[in-house]
């Protein structure tokens, strides 16, 4: 049976939140494996595209909660995924926002890039 949810349940930030997190959810991921495994995706992946601080914990509950094999194929797909989602997110929203800011000094940095790898070429 799930224990009830103690009101100070919240995303873990230290090693104590994190257990006691852990041992709340180790009872719910007993009786409701799908549930929990696709939460946990959806949460990280929430939380590696929008740079949110906290993925290491959940990392870490990865582990306490669907073993390491497991827990590290989660992980690491959820990272692919929010990595991906972060980049679309930054090159087709804020990337006509960062232009219009920075656009001439983009231009400079392009141009002093383009002639160190001339001069870099040149040299081999």
């Amino acid at each position: 049976m799930v224990r009830d949810w103690p009101p100070e349940l919240k995303l873990p930030r230290t090693l104590k939140d994190l257990k006691i997190l852990g041992r709340y959810l180790t009872d719910y991921t007993d009786q409701h494996y799908i549930r929990v495994s696709i939460a946990f995706v959806s949460l990280y992946v929430f939380l590696q595209t929008f740079l949110v601080p906290g993925s290491i914990m959940l990392s870490v509950l990865a582990g306490a909660l669907f073993g390491v094999v497991v827990g590290v194929f989660y992980v690491a797909l959820a990272t692919a995924i929010g990595a991906t989602n972060c980049y679309f997110l930054s090159k087709y929203l804020a990337g006509h926002a960062i232009h219009s800011m920075l656009g001439e000094k983009m231009d400079q940095w392009r141009y002093q890039e383009a002639c160190t790898s001339t001069i870099d070429a040149t040299m081999r």
